[in-house]
């Protein structure tokens, strides 16, 4: 076939696609929409994230996030609101709310699976944090898999997922974290005390629970 009847036959071939549909956009009776829409999703989030780190195997969870109606004084306590909505205004942040999301951390060390913090758990689950757990599941584990927890600190946000309906989410697990943390949140005074702000009662109710695990477990 000469190259000239070629190039005539290619383009008209695209030249017709590009006529149709052209003419299919102006012409919605001849093209039947699907029946069945569905809403705009949003962005997707990965539940987990796994990676190599010399012999380790580190895997993060995503617990979530919260959002939070205001910013100061969460963050800068030091500093005045004025210069603190000026920074987040600087680089390109609402200057009165922010979104936070907590990230438990797993390393399997290829002896024992240890799990440092265990996010929100069902206190902030309808507000949309507290997936750790189903994060764990989705990512290949299964509870009774974590031999250690690292309770890094016991604000709700790292240790209300170590309990579900009353019961240890981890059976298998043992707890550590350090004196100074432990020997704070396990004060007599502080357990038996009526202080209802969240953040000393969700410590108590927690710290109560991790120190009878705690004393079972310790080496004699």
């Amino acid at each position: 076939m000469p190259e000239d009847t070629f190039d005539f036959t290619r383009r008209g071939l695209l030249a017709g696609a590009a006529g149709a549909a052209v003419a299919a956009s102006f012409s919605p009776g001849l093209i039947t929409p699907a029946s069945a829409k569905a809403p705009m999703l949003g962005n997707a989030r990965p539940t987990h994230y796994r990676f190599k780190l010399g012999d380790f195997e580190i895997t993060t969870l995503n617990d979530g996030a919260l959002a939070i109606p205001k910013v100061h004084p969460i963050f800068g306590q030091n500093q005045k609101i004025e210069d603190v909505q000026a920074f987040l205004a600087a680089n390109f942040l609402p200057p009165d709310k922010m979104s936070i999301s907590f990230t438990p951390v797993i390393v399997n060390t290829g002896r024992e699976v240890v799990m440092f913090d265990s996010g929100y758990g069902e206190e902030r689950r309808a507000k949309g944090a507290g997936k750790a757990a189903a994060a764990l599941v989705s990512a290949g584990f299964t509870p009774d898999q974590i031999d250690v927890i690292v309770i890094t600190h016991a604000h709700p946000d790292h240790v209300s997922g170590l309990m579900e309906d009353g019961r240890a989410n981890y059976p298998n697990a043992r707890y550590v974290t350090g004196d100074v943390e432990y020997n704070f949140w396990s004060r007599k005074e502080l357990l038996e005390s009526s202080d209802k702000t969240r953040i000393w009662r969700a410590g108590r109710r927690r710290c109560t629970a991790i120190s009878c695990r705690w004393r079972k477990r310790r080496p004699s």
